[in-house]
C-alpha cells in the first residue's frame, strides 16, 4: 500500500486518478505518525524511494527507480552529448586517475595529463571518500563556460589546472575503417540518439570507397534506443521485412519494419557479438540473423529482451519501467529466464557462464527453450539470447584474470599510468606497438613491479603468463597514445573474431 500511494503521489501527470480509498488515508496516516512519533529522526524522503526501489524489485530485472540526479545523466548520455571536461576515468585505490583525454575536449586543450590523479575537484577532497562514478561525474560536469579547478598529482608533484566546461559529444561509434581491401569494420558502443547518424556518416564514406562487405561489431554493447538500431537495421535489410515487434499487456503490439532502400541491403556482413551484447544490439543482431542477412560470431549473446520506457516523476527522477517484450522477425523473444522479487540468480547468470565453461567450450550450453527453423534451414534459438552461428571462446587467461580483476587491475593501470609519465616524450613520438613491447620490456621498475602482480595472482589459485599482463599494459598505452580508433585497429589484428570473420568472408 505504501509503494503504491507513495508511486502514485510522484508520478505528477502520468499518474492515473483512483480517487480516495480507506486505504490511501491510512498510509498518509502511517507516514506522518513515523515523522511524528518514530524514536528517532527519520528521513521520510528516503523512506519514499527505498519503497519505490522495493516495489519495482519486485517486478523485473531491468524496472528500475532513478534519483533525480542520476536520471539527469543517463538522460545525458542517452542524447550522446553532455557538459563537461572530457576526461575517461577510472576509480583506483580510492583515487580518481585520469586514463585518458576526449579529443578536442577542454581537458586535452589544458595542462592535465593521462595519469593524473586528482584529489580535488573545486576545493572539494575527493580521495578516499569512496565516490561513485556517478557522484564523480556530477562533480566535473556542468554548464558550458563555467570553471572547474582541479588539484593533481602527478609524479610526487601537487598541480593546480583550472578547465572551462564545454560541450562533450559522446561518440558510439568506437572505430571505422578499412580492415581489409573492400571490407570494412565499424564499432559501435552504444545506441544512443546519435549513434544512427554517426553511423551513417561512416558507411556512407566507406561505401563511396569501394566497401562490398562489413564487420559490424556490437561485443560489449548493452543497448541503449531502440529507434537507432532499428534504422541501421533498416538499411541492411531489403524490402518492408519485420526487423522487430514488441508486445505488452498495456500497449498496443508494434511492429518495426524496414522502410526504405536501405544503402547496404546487397554485400556480405558478419556480426560480431559477446556475452554483453545486449538488448538494442540484440534486436540488431537478430534481425540480420533471421533473415539470413548476417553471419553472427562470437559467444551467446546477454538475454535481454524486455523494453523499458522512462517517466519522469514530479522531482526530477524517473523510472524505468518494463513495457513489452521484443520479439524477432521469426517470433523469438530471446529474454533469459528470471524470478520475479529474485533478482540475484539472474545478476550472477553471467558470472555462472564463466565457472561452468560456457565461455570457452563451444557445447557447454544446452538448449532447451523453443526452436525456430530459419528458411536457409539454420536453427535459432528463443529466451536465452542470440547464439552466433560460430562460436569462438574466451581466452582463458584473460578468462581468469577477469574473475580476480581487483587484485591486478588497479595495480596494473596505476603502474601503467606511472609508466607513461615516466616516458612521455619518448612513447609519444613511437609508430609501432612492437616499440611499446620494447620499452616494457627493458624497464626494471616494470619487469619487478608485473613479478609481484604475477605472484599476487599465483598465490590465489591462478597462473597467469607475465606476458598476458605486459599485453594488458601495452594495450593501455596504446588506448591513451592513440585513443579509440587506433586501440581498436591494433587489436583487431591479432584478435580471433576478426581472425575468423576474414575466414569466413573470403
Amino acid at each position: 500500500m505504501i509503494f503504491g500511494y507513495k508511486l502514485h503521489e510522484n508520478m505528477g501527470s502520468f499518474a492515473p486518478n483512483y480517487g480516495h480509498s480507506k486505504n490511501h488515508h491510512q498510509v498518509n496516516e502511517l507516514i506522518e505518525l513515523i515523522r511524528m512519533k518514530y524514536v528517532d529522526s527519520i528521513s521520510v524522503d528516503s523512506m519514499k524511494q527505498k519503497t519505490i526501489e522495493l516495489l519495482l524489485e519486485e517486478l523485473d530485472p531491468h524496472s528500475s527507480y532513478l534519483p533525480a540526479d542520476k536520471a539527469a545523466i543517463l538522460n545525458e548520455e542517452m542524447k550522446g552529448k553532455f557538459s563537461g571536461i572530457g576526461i575517461q576515468f577510472e576509480i583506483i585505490q580510492d583515487t580518481l586517475s585520469v586514463i585518458s583525454l576526449i579529443e578536442n575536449s577542454p581537458a586535452e586543450a589544458s595542462d592535465l595529463k593521462p595519469g593524473d590523479q586528482i584529489l580535488s575537484i573545486n576545493g572539494q577532497p575527493i580521495v578516499g571518500k569512496n565516490l561513485t562514478t556517478d557522484d564523480l561525474k556530477k562533480l566535473v560536469r556542468g554548464e558550458k563556460g563555467s570553471s572547474v579547478d582541479l588539484l593533481v598529482l602527478r609524479m610526487g608533484k601537487k598541480l593546480s589546472i583550472p578547465i572551462k566546461r564545454a560541450h562533450i559529444i559522446s561518440k558510439s561509434v568506437d572505430a571505422a575503417y578499412f580492415i581489409a581491401p573492400k571490407t570494412g569494420f565499424i564499432r559501435i558502443s552504444k545506441f544512443s540518439e546519435n549513434t544512427y547518424e554517426e553511423f551513417m556518416q561512416h558507411l556512407e564514406k566507406m561505401k563511396n570507397e569501394g566497401m562490398d562487405e562489413l564487420i559490424l561489431d556490437l561485443r560489449d554493447n548493452g543497448g541503449g534506443l531502440l529507434d537507432d538500431a532499428v534504422q541501421i537495421a533498416d538499411e541492411f535489410i531489403e524490402g518492408n521485412k519485420n526487423i522487430v515487434t514488441t508486445k505488452g499487456a498495456h500497449v498496443l503490439p508494434q511492429v518495426y519494419a524496414a522502410r526504405r532502400p536501405g544503402l547496404f541491403e546487397q554485400g556480405k556482413i558478419i556480426v560480431l557479438i559477446n556475452e554483453q551484447s545486449a538488448s538494442a544490439s540484440e534486436v540488431l543482431a537478430g534481425a540480420l540473423q533471421d533473415w539470413s542477412r548476417a553471419t553472427i560470431i562470437g559467444r551467446r549473446s546477454y538475454g535481454k529482451g524486455i523494453v523499458q520506457e522512462q517517466f519522469e516523476l514530479s522531482d526530477g527522477s524517473a523510472v524505468r519501467l518494463t513495457v513489452a517484450r521484443y520479439y524477432t522477425p521469426v517470433g523469438r523473444n530471446i529474454q533469459k529466464p528470471y524470478t520475479r522479487g529474485n533478482d540475484s540468480i539472474y545478476k550472477k547468470e553471467i558470472s555462472h557462464r564463466y565457472k561452468n565453461g560456457e565461455l570457452i567450450h563451444q557445447n557447454q550450453h544446452i538448449h532447451t527453450n523453443k526452436k525456430f527453423t530459419l528458411k536457409d534451414g539454420r536453427i535459432v534459438y528463443g529466451e536465452e539470447g542470440i547464439t552466433p552461428d560460430y562460436f569462438i571462446p574466451l581466452d582463458s587467461q584473460r578468462l581468469a584474470l577477469s574473475e580476480y580483476s581487483d587484485l591486478y587491475r588497479g595495480k596494473l593501470t596505476r603502474l601503467t599510468l606511472t609508466f607513461y609519465q615516466r616516458n612521455l616524450k619518448l612513447l609519444n613520438n613511437l609508430k609501432e606497438t612492437k616499440e611499446i613491447d620494447e620499452l616494457l620490456a627493458r624497464d626494471p621498475v616494470i619487469i619487478e613491479k608485473v613479478k609481484e602482480i604475477q605472484e599476487n595472482l599465483t598465490n590465489n589459485q591462478i597462473r597467469v603468463k607475465d606476458d598476458i599482463l605486459f599485453d594488458e599494459m601495452k594495450n593501455i598505452l596504446i588506448w591513451i597514445l592513440w585513443k579509440k580508433e587506433g586501440y581498436y585497429q591494433t587489436m583487431n589484428e591479432k584478435d580471433p573474431m576478426i581472425i575468423k570473420a576474414l575466414e569466413i568472408l573470403r
